[in-house]
């Protein structure tokens, strides 16, 4: 991680924090999380990362979930934001609406996406997530803008208090002059809390490709991160948060903005 994403992260943990700690005063919050960590690619690049999200009950079955991120690419540094809005009527389902938006440091490069997703219990320590929607790019290479769309799933499953793991899955459909591919990444990703307390351990390993007229060989990633967690979701697996949906990362991974 470099010293201004390290600095960054530093100071995306010091604004997440503060709201975290009023957010935990109020009635209404649930849960939330922040998370430092690096990617590794295939192509020998590490690259720093650092990402939170907070949860708040709107009623008691409406909330709204926030995301923030920083990332580093081949290209600079990119920031996330996101919210979800959400009913969850009963046990073991969760489901509303998304939007999710990433801006490029120093570069005029935006993303956006919004769609629908869901989170339903499997059982009582596996949960299902589905995703779908569209977006749009603006990027500082092409004349006009990249719009897409895309979905994704994941299966998380809980071992034990101290032990959970993932597959997940995204695909996406670029279809413009200039770039006609079909991206996807898929991921392995498993959290170790010792002695059930909040800080955990992530590690991940996953692939990422773009197949068609312009596609790319694929490229394998591995990451490590550090999670503090606050708050709880209880033993309801489908209350877990929902992932930050992430479809343009095949092309932002090769730096292709």
């Amino acid at each position: 991680m470099s010293a201004r994403t390290a600095f960054s992260a530093a100071a995306f943990a010091a604004a997440l924090l503060p709201a975290a700690a009023a957010a935990q005063s109020s009635l209404g919050f649930t849960a939330g999380a922040l998370t430092l960590g690096a990617t590794s690619v295939e192509s020998g690049d590490s690259r720093g990362f650092a990402e939170g999200w907070l949860d708040v009950a709107i009623t008691g079955s409406h909330g709204l979930q926030f995301d923030l991120g920083l990332e580093e690419t081949a290209a600079g540094t990119l920031a996330h934001a996101g919210a979800h809005l959400y009913l969850a009527p009963k046990a073991g389902q969760k489901y509303g609406l998304f939007a999710v938006v990433s801006d490029m440091d120093g570069m005029e490069f935006t993303v956006g996406a919004v769609g629908a997703e869901g989170i339903f219990a499997l059982g009582e320590r596996t949960a299902l997530e589905l995703r779908g929607g569209v977006g749009i790019a603006r990027r500082p290479t092409a004349p006009t803008s990249l719009d897409f769309i895309f979905v994704g799933a994941g299966v998380t499953h809980e071992f034990s208090p101290a032990l959970s793991a993932g597959l997940y899955a995204e695909a996406a459909e670029f279809d413009e002059i200039g770039l006609r591919a079909n991206g996807y990444t898929i991921r392995f990703e498993a959290e170790l809390r010792p002695g059930r307390g909040p800080l955990a351990l992530t590690a991940g390993i996953g692939i990422s490709g773009l197949d068609g007229p312009d596609g790319m060989p694929s490229e394998s990633f591995v990451s490590l991160g550090l999670t503090y967690s606050f708050g709880g979701r209880g033993s309801d697996p489908s209350r877990r948060a929902f992932r930050r949906p992430d479809p343009y990362a095949p092309l932002a991974l090769r730096g292709l903005f």
